[in-house]
């Protein structure tokens, strides 16, 4: 028996059929035409479906960053567009390390499928928070896709009212 030889549209060798990275949602197909050494001609179709996860392609601030700006907006950047019925407050958690709630504004722009969360308040200085998607009642895609990321934590800046980058507590 011999190995199968694979030559493709534009001529190239290989001895099998690469990954497609970068496939968009939705369906697709592959027409599969074999030729043999004879001229014996087979040809096959593939028709497959691609979902991809809804995720976060990008955040600020960063999971664990310290020294956030007490007025920071939290930003997040997705892969897709959002159902912006699913986008709430009552299902995102911002808080302090003390349980204290963060309230926020959301903006959202469906060009970049960036989110800006705006607190009312700047938050305290030297303080933990964590801002958390809600698994229980999650953000969606516009198909319906639940939003696969969880949560980041960051430190705010100490405390400095004279504002000459020394932390207060350092001042003499």
């Amino acid at each position: 028996q011999r190995e199968a030889l694979v030559y493709y549209d534009n001529g190239k060798f290989g001895q099998h059929l690469t990954v497609l990275p970068g496939l968009a949602d939705g369906q697709h197909v592959i027409q599969v035409n074999c030729t043999d050494t004879f001229n014996g001609v087979a040809t096959s179709t593939i028709n497959f479906n691609v979902s991809v996860p809804f995720n976060v392609v990008s955040h600020y601030p960063n999971n664990g960053n310290l020294n956030i700006s007490l007025d920071v907006n939290i930003i997040f950047t997705f892969n897709k567009g959002v159902n912006l019925s699913t986008l709430t407050n009552d299902n995102i958690i911002f808080e302090d390390s003390k349980g204290n709630k963060v309230k926020f504004l959301i903006h959202h722009n469906n060009v970049t499928n960036t989110t800006i969360f705006d607190p009312l308040l700047f938050l305290l200085p030297d303080t933990t928070y964590h801002f958390e998607f809600k698994k229980s009642n999650p953000v969606k895609d516009l198909d319906g896709n639940k939003l696969d990321f969880t949560s980041i934590t960051f430190r705010t800046e100490p405390k400095d009212i004279d504002k000459d980058w020394v932390p207060d507590h350092h001042d003499n």
